[in-house]
């Protein structure tokens, strides 16, 4: 019965619609990416006149009932995009909305249970006042590792080890509460094959024609591992020390990765998909120039999705250099997302 309604009415509201040129569909899109949610909505819903068989905008039309508060509406069409758009990347992110949405009542109700069950035990206004203002930031210096160099090969500097030291004793309080919770540890060495021997040969991601012995960092398992030096691919001998600030930056974007980790990898689901897509549609088409020097970050696979969120989890911990601002300038809806995911201010 819902299946018949669904359709009915759009069908009907396509009878009603004008023609609707492609150019004003990417004109409905600009003005979702800039909030301006109503005016968008009449442009989606008018282009299901001339384009029945496009998912998007059917999708964009139940984003927007969901961003203006119609959550009846925004259900009801994310519906419609799960049942006559099956095989679509859409109805994937729909339906992925549609299971949250409704493990988030259950859950809702769950708790009302729960609260209606010990509401007479429930912590004062003043104990309550004082647990919030002890969130003090967890100190994750326990978290380093050390590691002894192999050969003839100089141990870590101990101006690195203090770097390293201060920056995760000042690690917000929910960040080193998951970095403790996953037993993340942080692995400092000499280089990364002093760390990690079984990669000597390996080539890592992102250094195409080059192995871990020029790796300046990397996740893995749980751990975070860092390299004072990089080893010559040629000659096998021990390069310049890294700048620490560089090293830091390293680490920032690795925490990211490790981050995405403990958040039951973030970057792979439907919602950070979603935002994630909608910044990388809107680079390409507004910002040519800014989506050449991300090109990176926006691979059309999962190692695009993954390092655009260990680079943006960087900036969120400190990372300062081009990429990590040019990166947050271009991504503020997957910025604002895993902000949100790790809360932080």
């Amino acid at each position: 019965m819902k299946k018949t309604i669904a359709a009915t009415v759009f069908v009907v509201l396509a009878l009603q619609m004008p023609a609707f040129a492609g150019a004003d569909f990417d004109h409905a899109v600009q003005l979702y990416n800039q909030k301006q949610y109503r005016p968008a909505l009449d442009l989606f819903l008018r282009a299901a006149s001339t384009e029945p068989k496009n998912a998007g905008t059917y999708f964009y039309a139940a984003n927007c009932f969901y961003q203006l508060g119609n959550m009846t509406r925004a259900i009801q069409t994310y519906n419609m995009v799960v049942q006559y758009y099956p095989n679509s990347p859409q109805a994937v992110m729909a339906k992925d909305f549609l299971d949250r949405v409704a493990s988030a009542q259950a859950a809702k109700e769950q708790k009302q249970s729960e609260k209606k069950q010990v509401a007479d035990v429930s912590p004062s206004a003043p104990e309550k006042v004082a647990k919030e203002e002890s969130k003090e930031p967890i100190d994750c210096r326990d978290l380093l590792v050390i590691v002894r160099p192999q050969k003839d090969r100089p141990p870590v500097s101990d101006e690195l080890t203090a770097a390293m030291k201060s920056k995760l004793s000042s690690m917000p309080h929910d960040v080193g509460k998951l970095l403790h919770e996953r037993k993340i540890k942080v692995h400092i060495s000499t280089s990364m094959i002093d760390a990690r021997p079984d990669l000597a040969n390996e080539e890592g991601r992102g250094y195409e024609g080059a192995t871990y012995k020029s790796c300046p960092g990397m996740f893995c398992g749980d751990g975070i591992f860092l390299a004072e030096h990089a080893i010559s691919e040629s000659d096998e001998t021990l390069r310049p020390a890294i700048p620490i600030v560089q090293v830091i930056n390293t680490f920032d974007h690795e925490c990211g990765h490790a981050l995405d980790w403990c958040l039951d990898n973030v970057s792979e689901t439907g919602e950070y998909q979603h935002v994630y897509l909608l910044d990388c549609g809107n680079v390409t088409r507004n910002a040519p120039e800014a989506a050449n020097e991300l090109r990176y970050y926006m691979q059309k696979s999962e190692a695009g999705q993954q390092e655009c969120c260990g680079e943006l989890i960087g900036a969120l911990l400190g990372k300062s250099d081009t990429q990590a601002t040019d990166l947050k300038a271009n991504f503020p809806l997957t910025l604002k997302f895993l902000k949100d995911k790790l809360k932080m201010q």
